[in-house]
């Protein structure tokens, strides 16, 4: 009987040595690691414009407007243009789209994945033509209670944004990579950072890459890097270089 339990028991037995793992049927299998232990990071979705819109004008210091985008992207990549925004900047593309589609509502205010199913569903639907008889729940309100942390809202926070210059013949495309050269000619140095936040992540972490920064591991750290590189230069040949090349990118 002790023979047949030792012998149970020995073939549940895993014995490593070194970097190999030996199993109770004998076959040795490799310990993963470092680099190869790790998991393959999912590619992430690259947005292709199905048509050029000349009329189209975003604004990167407010909400995205669900209707613009599908313009732009179509409804497949819909979501996929919409998810790098904040949770902030969504929830005021859920509210503009609540006033086109009465009765209407997110099923959480404050779970990215609900509002990216409702922008989904409704963003891009032609508005209602009569309003739903059952009115729609109200975001939570803002009114801190004891105990309670509130999130701030960063376009809130970008209302005091005001631009310092305007350059003749070129405007503020969201759907180009950030040019952090081109906001530090139209903000200045002051608002440079603030400006850059309101970027999708996507979009900051491309530009990173074109001016061989390493990204960071938030947005804002990524927008601090980009300002930090676009101040090294003389702001007023980043100016001259934009007056007379407005629809260039500057380089050092």
């Amino acid at each position: 009987m002790a023979g047949t339990s030792a012998g149970a028991a020995k073939g549940w037995i895993t014995r490593r040595r070194g970097g190999l793992s030996m199993t109770n049927e004998g076959v040795i299998m490799p310990r993963p690691r470092g680099q190869a232990a790790r998991a393959t990071p999912p590619q992430r979705t690259q947005l292709q414009p199905i048509a050029r819109i000349d009329d189209l004008r975003i604004d990167p210091h407010a909400p995205p407007d669900p209707q613009q985008m599908l313009r732009l992207y179509g409804q497949r990549q819909l979501r996929a243009a919409l998810e790098d925004y904040s949770l902030d900047a969504l929830k005021g593309s859920a509210r503009m789209t609540q006033q086109r589609h009465p009765g209407t509502a997110p099923r959480q205010w404050n779970n990215k994945r609900d509002l990216l199913d409702y922008l989904e569903r409704y963003g891009g639907a032609a508005p209602r033509a009569t309003p739903a008889p059952r009115p729609a729940p109200a975001p939570k309100s803002s009114t801190p209670v004891r105990g309670q942390r509130v999130q701030p809202d960063i376009f809130a926070r970008a209302l005091p944004l005001r631009p310092v210059r305007h350059i003749q013949g070129r405007e503020i495309n969201p759907a180009q990579t950030v040019d952090p050269y081109f906001l530090r000619a139209i903000y200045g140095d002051q608002q440079l950072e603030q400006a850059l936040s309101l970027w999708p992540a996507s979009s900051l972490r491309e530009a990173a890459r074109d001016a061989g920064v390493p990204p960071g591991r938030t947005t804002s750290e990524t927008a601090q890097r980009l300002a930090a590189i676009a101040k090294r230069a003389p702001i007023n040949n980043v100016v001259a270089f934009y007056e007379r090349h407005p629809n260039s990118t500057y380089r050092t």
